[in-house]
């Protein structure tokens, strides 16, 4: 037995004998350090409660006297045989997950088990639980499970949880008619009809399966939390608003009171319309009440490529235009409309043409739209850049259909992608290529014939809509303003039928997000929106972009060259010159702020002084000269698949109130923290694909504050981007050296100190290479915080105590190590009740301080405390019950099972600080153990 296993089986005997002496009928020994359990608890036969999870124990056999046990909880440890339970009859609440058992015939017999808790353990028969039919709570996640008739007698059952098994049929379950929470997430289910008669759900996850159809829920009216994300569901039933809760996008259980419906191919209502919300999605479904609908048949085609690749001379040709070899190149964007007819449908094409000088490439990402068709136009004469748009279109396009078009065959005819290659790395080309000229009309016909196809088969196009709402559509494609207000675009609306406010708000918003207009609030009143053209909208920011002006002043733009921009003749070709000038596009000088923050919406600038912006994009190239000195720095990296040339302009923009006057190049920029004199130098290597980060301050604290939020920051913009990342640390004797974040705390999580660097042969202490680094973020998964969420329950006749509490975990909460919600953060027009339970439900820690107040108080011991309960059995919480003022908490089941800190109450210790300190360390304690689950996920 070494040191650390021989001081816990002593603190064990301790709290056996202090069990003994005081007669108490609950005892904890969870999260010693045991490999047994002390024979010496057969000395309690009075026990009613006794938990022993998180030790190493495999044999059970001391308990098998303790036959007034009501509740066992030894989960998280190394149990295989459950013989010993056979006599504990008494039993109603058992906890046995994480263990090694495989056979459960000894619990056949305990009939009063009303919660038992079995998951991953070794079990593949569960007949066993066919007699113990007055289970009310059953926990058996992983558990390879695939035959739910074992099930099917336990009609008593409250809350059953089965996820992360591979269950496809869900027949045996339609008799559990009490049912009110049942998680099936990560399965096989495809079948929903046999839950419809489980009309008492609240509580329903069925996340990451292959379901099709939520028509079988129509009977579950009083669901609460609703989880179907992850499905292949593309029609969102219209008597789910009825549930009276938010729709909400993510990809798995949020915990919130919601319909979850991230990751599907939704179609009815169209994704546009669901992301908006409830609102819309019901002003959606009015607008097609006792209407004949009929499809948008609309549809946006992108082209993009290198410049000069022929990406205009394709869409001349589309339209029927003559080739024009002396055709120039586009600078920004040109909208083309035109006409395909798709099986007897006149569809609306248009075709978004973008430039393909390199200066616009950070600019195009806001006008890359998904729900397209992008056609990648690729010069057969120098082409190299084929995998560098592609993952453009991957990126901002998502699952966008591809088209690729090889031009200029007639001049280099031997020229060719490796095609299975790229249809294998890309599955949106579908191994769509085409061998085409421009110039003598080659391959066009067979493109023509293909796209005709997609456009046909876009699940866009074939959006219903009420003949009202595309009356507005047409409405607004064919006026002659460049923009409306609007109460115009109301007036447009109230013309065409559409009268309803929430839907004039949900078209717009539809129509907004398809690029058939912009819509821009300056404020965050309806009255101060407009809606655009698009067209005047794209050549207004790009002549900004390319105008000589703004590049001769390195970036700045200044209000008094905006009427020179935007009002002198464009530079360009006679060719294109006509056709602009063909859309009559006009910037009247009243329109200039709008236009400019039609630029800070998009961060393409910042404001730097009055009437003056900086445009990260069009600052100098070369590296200025930094005299700052980043001795002892600390490095970091992110490492990048695919670098947007977006990504560092942004940040700039984001982080712009800490950028060093004049300290800014076209990748690179110099940061100060005023408060804590820390510096951070930011660079960005294209060729390398990676963003290079040196912070430097006063101390450790401060370094990893600064450091963190820079990186925050750009793991925010990596994730809206949807880029695949590394993030890496430095050596600190070779900074450009890295070795990976995630790969040092899995190393810390094993238990391992140093990691060796097998190229340099040398190993490195891991915690110095952390030295800088906030660990309390795991970098890898954006947004996958370390944080501990605690929630504090309380009488407000305690609001003394809570105070005090506060200022006892002060450390804590400055280190970031937890989070504390109070009831006070409640702001006024908040539903103060759905708030509370949103930030419980949210908590990984629920301190409840225990006086005669908290008992008396429905809300925080029946409310509160009942659902945390509920949770902590679970396995998804933890609760400190916290002694403020003496009462007789500990005779409550079944919070008075729980080991509650300090040892006696607050209020009695002759220095309230001393009580407070133990509190301090008991919560650290629970933090630890947090932080140990996070590091294994």
């Amino acid at each position: 037995m070494n040191t650390s296993t021989d001081d816990a089986y002593q603190e064990a005997l301790k709290r056996i004998n202090e069990c003994k002496k005081e007669r108490s009928i609950s005892l904890s020994l969870s999260f010693l350090d045991l490999t047994s359990i002390p024979p010496e608890v057969q000395q309690l036969p009075q026990l009613q409660s006794l938990y022993v999870s998180g030790t190493k124990v495999s044999d059970l056999s001391p308990l098998s006297s303790l036959i007034q046990l009501k509740e066992l909880d030894v989960s998280n440890n190394q149990i295989s045989d459950l013989g010993p339970l056979i006599p504990l009859a008494k039993l109603h609440t058992l906890f046995l997950y994480e263990n090694e058992i495989s056979d459960l015939k000894p619990l056949k017999n305990l009939k009063k088990l009303q919660r038992l808790s079995l998951g991953e353990n070794k079990i593949h028969d569960f007949n066993p639980l066919k007699s113990l039919t007055q289970l009310n709570y059953l926990y058996l996640p992983d558990s390879h499970i695939s035959d739910l008739s074992p099930f099917a007698s336990l009609t008593r059952l409250i809350d059953l949880f089965l996820p992360n098994n591979q269950i496809e049929d869900l027949g045996p379950l339609a008799s559990l008619i009490q049912l009110q929470e049942l998680r099936l997430s990560n399965n096989l289910i495809r079948d929903l009809t046999s839950l419809m008669s489980l009309i008492q759900l609240i509580d329903l996850q069925l996340h990451n399966n292959q379901i099709h159809d939520l028509i079988p829920l129509a009977s579950l009216t009083k669901l609460k939390k609703l989880d179907v994300a992850q499905n292949q569901i593309n029609v969102f039933p219209e008597f789910l608003l009825q549930l009276g809760i938010p729709i909400e996008n993510s990809n798995g259980y949020s915990g919130n009171s919601c319909i979850t419906i991230g990751d599907n191919p939704w179609k009815h209502p169209p994704l546009e319309i669901l992301l908006k919300g409830n609102e819309s999605v019901q002003a959606y479904f009015n607008s097609l009440e006792n209407k004949q609908t009929k499809p948008l048949n609309e549809v946006k085609v992108v082209l993009i490529g290198e410049g000069a690749a022929g990406k205009t001379s394709l869409v001349s040709q589309l339209l029927g235009k003559d080739f024009n070899p002396h055709q120039s190149q586009t600078h920004g964007i040109l909208i083309e409309r035109g006409e395909y007819n798709c099986k007897g449908d006149r569809v609306q094409v248009n075709f978004w043409d973008f430039g393909g000088q390199e200066i616009m490439h950070a600019t195009h990402q806001f006008f890359l739209t998904e729900r397209s068709i992008y056609v990648l136009v690729l010069d057969s004469r120098k082409e190299d850049q084929t995998e560098y748009w592609l993952k453009h279109i991957d990126t901002f396009g998502k699952q966008s259909p591809v088209l690729v078009v090889i031009n200029k065959i007639d001049e280099n005819p031997g020229f060719d992608l490796n095609r299975p290659f790229l249809t294998e790395k890309y599955p949106a080309i579908a191994n769509r290529f085409f061998r085409v000229s421009c110039k003598r009309g080659d391959g066009v016909p067979e493109f023509q014939d293909e796209l005709r196809s997609v456009i046909q088969d876009m699940d866009i196009r074939k959006q219903p809509f009420s003949p009202d709402w595309l009356a507005v559509k047409q409405t607004l494609s064919t006026m002659k303003r460049d923009y409306i207000t609007y109460n115009e675009f109301q007036q447009y609306c109230e013309a065409d039928s559409v009268t309803d406010e929430a839907q004039q708000k949900t078209l717009l918003g539809f129509l907004n997000d398809l690029g058939i207009v912009f819509e821009h609030k300056r404020q965050a009143t309806r009255h101060d929106t407009f809606i655009m053209n698009p067209q005047w909208l794209t050549q207004a920011v790009y002549r900004i972009i390319n105008s000589p002006e703004v590049t001769d002043k390195n970036g700045f733009l200044e209000w008094d060259d905006l009427e020179t921009i935007l009002h002198k003749p464009e530079e360009t070709a006679p060719d294109l010159a006509q056709r602009r000038k063909e859309l009559k596009v006009s910037y009247p000088g009243a329109k200039f702020a709008f236009i400019v923050s039609m630029l800070e919406q998009f961060e393409l600038c910042y404001k730097v002084g009055e009437d003056r912006w900086m445009i990260p994009d069009l600052l100098p190239v070369s590296r200025k000269d930094v005299s700052i000195d980043f001795t002892g720095a600390a490095h970091y990296l992110f490492a990048y698949d695919f670098l947007p040339n977006s990504v560092l302009p942004t940040l700039m923009v984001q982080l712009s109130r800490w950028i060093v006057q004049d300290l800014q190049w076209r990748t690179g920029v110099v940061l100060k923290d005023l408060s804590s004199e820390s510096y951070a130098y930011i660079e960005a290597d294209k060729e390398a694909k990676s963003i290079a980060i040196r912070v430097k301050s006063q101390g450790a604290n401060f370094q990893r504050s600064f450091l963190n939020l820079i990186r925050q920051t750009l793991q925010e913009i990596n994730a809206k981007l949807n880029i695949k990342i590394e993030e890496k640390v430095a050596l600190p004797d070779m900074p450009n050296e890295y070795v990976a974040y995630q790969d040092l705390i899995d190393l810390l999580d094993m238990g391992e100190k140093q990691i060796l660097i097998p190229k340099l042969k040398r190993r490195y202490t891991i915690n110095d290479l952390l030295e800088g680094v906030d660990v309390t973020n795991r970098a890898t998964n954006v947004g996958r915080s370390q944080t501990v969420n605690i929630f504090i329950s309380y009488a407000h006749e305690d609001v003394q105590y809570k105070d005090e509490l506060m200022k006892s975990l002060k450390p804590l909460i400055r280190q970031d190590k937890i989070q504390v919600w109070q009831d006070f953060e409640i702001t006024a027009g908040q539903r103060w009740n759905d708030e509370i339970m949103g930030h419980l439900e949210r908590a990984h820690i629920v301190i409840a301080l225990m006086s005669p107040d908290f008992i008396d108080s429905d809300f925080c011991y029946s409310i509160e405390l009942a659902n945390a309960l509920k949770a902590e059995a679970r396995g998804e919480k933890t609760i400190i019950p916290i002694q403020v003022r003496p009462s007789a908490w500990e005779d409550l089941r079944p919070i008075g099972a729980i080991q509650g800190i300090p040892a006696k109450p607050v209020t009695k210790y002759s220095k309230r600080d001393d009580g407070w300190m133990e509190v301090y360390k008991g919560v650290g304690r629970a933090l630890d153990r947090w932080q140990n689950r996070f590091n294994q996920t």
